[in-house]
C-alpha cells in the first residue's frame, strides 16, 4: 500500500516559500491569503498570527466554521454535523489549538457521559463503556478467548498514538516520517526504529493490523462497528484511520458546549486580535497564477495579492475550478478527477417537548433499518435545548443522487418524505418522538453543497482508503496550500485542524 498520503508527490512539491516580511505592504497585499474560515482554515491563521505575518481570511459565507459551525432554532442549538470530537488531551491537537489562542477546552466542550453511547444490532444492544479499561473487559468477557489478545493490541495502539504524537510539545501535530526528516532532520530509517509502531500503522491496512492479533471473525465485526466510521472494506482502510477511534476510549469523546460555534467564535476574536483581516461574504471565485506561482486570489469583484494562499475549499474545487487547468499537469488533473468522493449526509434536526435524559446520547443503528444514528445532544450538552426539551438529530448515509435539483417542488418533495421516513425508523427507538415535535429542520447532500461548497455535498473529505491516495497539503504550484478534510490526516474536528497547523508549520519553514 502506499506508506502515507500525507507526502503524495511530496518532494516534487516542496518548493521554498517565498515571503518577503521585511517590504511594507499596500492595503491588499498580504504574506498569506486563507480560502475558508472552517476550522483547518482557523487553525492555519491561529498559528501564523502569532508569528506575525500578515494575513486575509475570506469567507464565503456570513459567518465562520463551515462544518465546524451551529445555528439557533427557537432555542435550540443544533451543530452543523459535529457530534462526536476528538483530540481533546493534553497533547491532542485540539488542546494544543485552543492553548495558541489562549482558550481552555473546558469551556467549550463536554465528555459524552458514562455509558452514553450505544450501538443497536439485530441481535443486541450494545451499550459502550466511556473508558478504555472498561471496553477491554467489555469485549474480553465476550470473546474470552481473545482476552490477551485485546491487551495487546489495544497496547500497540497505544504506543502507536504516542509515537504519533511524540512532537506535539513543538509542533501541535502529529509528526509523519517525511515531515520529521524536514523539521529535525531524522532520516526515515531511523524514525522508523525510534517510532516501529506508527511507522507500522501508517503501512498496513485495518485487515492486516486486524489478523495480526485476532483469530475470531465476530470480534473483528464488533471492532469495525465500534471504530471504523467511513464504512469502507478492511483491506482497502489504511490502518492509521482506527487511532482516532481508538483516542475516543482512551483519551475521551466530547461534544460542544454551547455550540460549536462559540469555539470557533473565539477562534475569530483571537485571530482578529492579531491583527488577521477577516472578510465575510467573499467568495473566491479564482487563485491567482502567474508563471507558475501563487500571486492571490479574486473574491467579490476584487483581487487580494499574495505569494501564498492556502486553501481549505475541497481539493477538487482547489484545483478544478478555482485554479485556471492551464497551470496544472494534464496527468494531475486526471489525478484530481479520479479521487473517490464518499457518500453524504441526510441530517435530520428535531428539537422536542419531551424528556430524553434516561435515553444514551448517541445511539448507533445497526438493524434491519438501515444504518443511522441518533444524537440526543441534550444528554450531553442541556445548553443545547430549553429546560424540560430535547435537542434530536437524525443521521443516514445517502447519496447526492438520491435527491433531485434542489428548490425543485421534486425536491422538496423528495426531502420531506427522507426526513418522514427517518423519524418513522427514530420512533421505534423514542416512541411518540413525532408527535412531540416544535422545531423540524433538515440537511441534505445538496444543503452542504450549497454552504460548503463540497463535492457531492461530502463531508468526509475523500473516501478513506488505501488506493485513493489523498492530494499532498503542497502543491504543484509555488505557494498554493492545501488543507482540511480532502487532504491528511482526514476528517473530523481534530484532523481538520491539524492539517491547518501542518501548513502553518510549513510557512514557518518548521521553525528552521
Amino acid at each position: 500500500m502506499e506508506k502515507l498520503d500525507i507526502l503524495n508527490g511530496f518532494e516534487k512539491y516542496d518548493w521554498p516559500v517565498n515571503i518577503d516580511r521585511t517590504i511594507e505592504k499596500n492595503g491588499d497585499e498580504y504574506d498569506v491569503i486563507i480560502v475558508g474560515s472552517g476550522i483547518a482554515g482557523l487553525a492555519c491563521a491561529t498559528l501564523l498570527s502569532k508569528k506575525g505575518f500578515r494575513v486575509l481570511l475570506l469567507e464565503h459565507h456570513d459567518r465562520a466554521g463551515g462544518f465546524a459551525g451551529s445555528f439557533l432554532r427557537k432555542g435550540f442549538m443544533f451543530n452543523n454535523g459535529l457530534e462526536e470530537i476528538s483530540g481533546i488531551w493534553e497533547s491532542g491537537p485540539i488542546t494544543c489549538l485552543a492553548k495558541e489562542a489562549g482558550l481552555d477546552t473546558a469551556d467549550y466542550f463536554v465528555l459524552h457521559k458514562a455509558a452514553g453511547i450505544q450501538y443497536k444490532t439485530s441481535e443486541d444492544d450494545l451499550t459502550v463503556p466511556d473508558n478504555l479499561e472498561d471496553l477491554v473487559s467489555m469485549l474480553a468477557e465476550m470473546f474470552p478467548d481473545e482476552g490477551e489478545n485485546l491487551v495487546a493490541f489495544m497496547e500497540d495502539a497505544e504506543k502507536a498514538q504516542d509515537e504519533y504524537y511524540r512532537y506535539a510539545d513543538t509542533y501541535n501535530v502529529a509528526m509523519t516520517p517525511e515531515l520529521v526528516a524536514k523539521a529535525l532532520g531524522i532520516a526515515e530509517e531511523q524514525y522508523r526504529q525510534e517510532n516501529p509502531h506508527i511507522y507500522d500503522w501508517l503501512s498496513c491496512s485495518v485487515e492486516k493490523k486486524f489478523n495480526e492479533y485476532f483469530k475470531n471473525s465476530e470480534l473483528i465485526d464488533m471492532l469495525t462497528m465500534l471504530m471504523i466510521y467511513h464504512g469502507t472494506d478492511l483491506d482497502v482502510t489504511p490502518a492509521h484511520t482506527l487511532l482516532r477511534s481508538y483516542g475516543y476510549f482512551r483519551n475521551g469523546n466530547y461534544y460542544s458546549k454551547g455550540g460549536a460555534q462559540r469555539f470557533v467564535n473565539a477562534l475569530r476574536k483571537f485571530i482578529k486580535r492579531q491583527g488577521v483581516e477577516v472578510l465575510f461574504n467573499h467568495k473566491v471565485d479564482e487563485i491567482v497564477v502567474r508563471d507558475n506561482r501563487v500571486a492571490g486570489v479574486r473574491a467579490a469583484g476584487k483581487t487580494f495579492n499574495s505569494p501564498v494562499v492556502v486553501s481549505s475549499a475541497h481539493a477538487c474545487n482547489t484545483y478544478l475550478q478555482l485554479v485556471d487547468g492551464a497551470h496544472l499537469e494534464e496527468q494531475f488533473i486526471r489525478y484530481i478527477q479520479e479521487l473517490e468522493i464518499p457518500y453524504s449526509l441526510l441530517m435530520v434536526f428535531l428539537g422536542v417537548d419531551m424528556d430524553l435524559s434516561d435515553y444514551p446520547a448517541i445511539i448507533h443503528n445497526h438493524t434491519q433499518d438501515g444504518g443511522y444514528m441518533t444524537l440526543i445532544a441534550s444528554n450531553t450538552d442541556p445548553k443545547s435545548a430549553p429546560a424540560g426539551k430535547a435537542n434530536v438529530v437524525l443521521f443516514q448515509l445517502c447519496a447526492y443522487d438520491d435527491f433531485p435539483q434542489r428548490s425543485s417542488q421534486t425536491y422538496l418533495e423528495k426531502k420531506k418524505a427522507a426526513s418522514d421516513a427517518l423519524i418513522a425508523k427514530a420512533e421505534k427507538q423514542i416512541p411518540g418522538l413525532r408527535d412531540h415535535i416544535v422545531v423540524e429542520d433538515a440537511a441534505t447532500p445538496q444543503t452542504l453543497e450549497r454552504y460548503n461548497f463540497t463535492p457531492g455535498g461530502t463531508g468526509e473529505g475523500l473516501e478513506d482508503t488505501i488506493n485513493n491516495v489523498k492530494p499532498c497539503f503542497k502543491s504543484p504550484i509555488q505557494g498554493l496550500y492545501q488543507v482540511g478534510n480532502s487532504v491528511f490526516p482526514g476528517s473530523g474536528m481534530e484532523l481538520a485542524a491539524t492539517s491547518g497547523m501542518i501548513c502553518a508549520n510549513d510557512i514557518c519553514n518548521w521553525g528552521v
